[in-house]
C-alpha cells in the first residue's frame, strides 16, 4: 500500500466537499488533521471579522499548492484602505464587503479573493528582536 500525500488529502477535500455525503464531516476532519498541524478548516471555522491570516488551497488543475496572507471579512464590512496607501496618495476609498470571504489588497483596491481556500491560520507573533546597543 503506497503512502497518503497531501495531493491525495486535498483531492479527498476537493472530491467530498460538498455533496452532502453522511461522512463528510468525518472525513473534512480526519483529512484537516492529517493535512498541517495547526490549520484550521475552513468549513468548520472561521477567522474573525477583519483577521489577517495565513491561508492555504490546493489548485487540482495546476496540482500547485498556494499559501497566501489575506484578511477575512463578513458581509456588510467597511474595508478602508490600509493607512500606508492612505499616507502615500492622501486619499482612500471604503468597500463594503458583498459577501463572507477572504479579501485581498492589490493594484491600490480591494477585492474578494476565489473561494479555493481550505485552510487558513492566524499569523505568528512578531518577533522580538535584540535592542540595539549602539
Amino acid at each position: 500500500m503506497s503512502e497518503i500525500t497531501r495531493k491525495d488529502i486535498c483531492a479527498l477535500i476537493n472530491y467530498f466537499n460538498g455533496y452532502g455525503s453522511p461522512f463528510d464531516d468525518l472525513i473534512m476532519k480526519l483529512a484537516s488533521k492529517y493535512l498541517r498541524k495547526g490549520w484550521n478548516y475552513f468549513k468548520y471555522d472561521k477567522p474573525k471579522n477583519g483577521q489577517e491570516v495565513l491561508v492555504y488551497w490546493y489548485e487540482e488543475d495546476y496540482e500547485t499548492e498556494q499559501i497566501h496572507i489575506l484578511t477575512y471579512f463578513e458581509k456588510g464590512t467597511v474595508i478602508e484602505d490600509p493607512a500606508v496607501e492612505v499616507v502615500l496618495t492622501g486619499k482612500g476609498t471604503k468597500v463594503i464587503a458583498d459577501s463572507d470571504g477572504f479579501y485581498i489588497y492589490e493594484n491600490s483596491k480591494w477585492r474578494k479573493h476565489a473561494d479555493l481556500i481550505t485552510h487558513w491560520q492566524p499569523l505568528p507573533e512578531d518577533p522580538i528582536l535584540p535592542e540595539y546597543e549602539g
